[in-house]
């Protein structure tokens, strides 16, 4: 699914451009690669698509970031709904390769802490998708949010949701 939300221009006498792709990673895990602007004009787009996901029983969302420039306070908003709903549906949603702009918004914003950041959109569900990224000793480094959520399977090995 393709979708493209596009405005002429805002008030600052800039595009707004925001292009949003759907695909699925593995089954139960749904990948949104977002790109261009996510703001007040378009950060609503991304909110219905969520919104959309989460209807048909897919609960696992990635964000793919790495093609977002800028993002706003709407931007922000729309990323925090979409994590309560997906939470609230027994899932999650976690982003994958933000920009540094969009990684030191949300560092100064502190939703660092609130939203999961990983380097790729395989690495965000690494159980669901079957590839572990390692840290060298064959477990995958938590994130800091992951601190003392790890939990021993019956086997002994230690995952991480």
């Amino acid at each position: 699914m393709n979708l493209r939300a596009q405005n002429e221009f805002n008030d600052t006498g800039l595009a707004n451009d925001m292009k949003l792709v759907t695909e699925g990673i593995t089954d139960g895990v749904v990948l949104i690669r977002v790109g261009g602007r996510l703001d007040l004009v378009t950060a609503p787009e991304l909110s219905r698509l969520i919104s959309a996901t989460l209807e048909r029983h897919q609960v696992c969302i990635v964000l793919d970031l790495k093609g977002v420039s800028f993002i706003d306070s709407s931007g922000l908003r729309s990323l925090i709904a979409g994590l309560k709903a997906a939470r609230m549906a027994g899932g999650d949603l976690r982003l994958a390769a933000p920009t540094a702009a969009v990684a030191l918004v949300l560092k100064n914003s502190t939703l660092d802490r609130i939203l999961r950041s990983y380097a790729t959109a395989e690495s965000a569900f690494p159980a669901k998708v079957g590839k572990l990224p390692s840290n060298g000793r064959g477990l995958r480094a938590p994130h800091h949010s992951d601190a003392g959520s790890a939990q021993q399977t019956e086997r002994g090995s230690l995952t991480w949701p």
